[in-house]
């Protein structure tokens, strides 16, 4: 596995994946929100929605280094990190259809 850390177009892939997702994250939660809540409430819903991301997003660093320091090792972590977004992305196929479309019936 070490080997596919040394093969540079990888890395590149890898690197413009990872990018692509760090820009994507802030707009899908603007959209899903728009389409799932309508115009009326989604200051507020995208208030509380990017609220947590944020949260999230500084409390992570500081769970990985807790986790690191009790196992002494990042796999426990990683491995908890890759099944918790497992399982978001799984509840993400379940949302259903939208609820306001975008033919301007919010």
């Amino acid at each position: 596995m070490i080997w596919l850390c040394s093969q540079r177009p990888l890395l590149l892939v890898g690197g413009f994946l990872v990018g692509l997702a760090f820009g994507a994250e802030a707009d899908i939660i603007a959209y899903l929100v728009g389409r799932y809540f309508g115009l009326r409430s989604l200051g507020v819903a995208v208030g509380f929605a990017f609220g947590a991301f944020v949260l999230a997003g500084g409390a992570g660093p500081l769970l990985m280094d807790l986790a690191f320091d009790r196992s002494g090792s990042y796999g426990v972590p990683l491995a908890a990190a890759f099944l918790l977004t497992s399982l978001a992305a799984a509840l993400l196929t379940r949302l259903g259809p939208y609820r306001f479309g975008a033919n301007g019936d919010f």
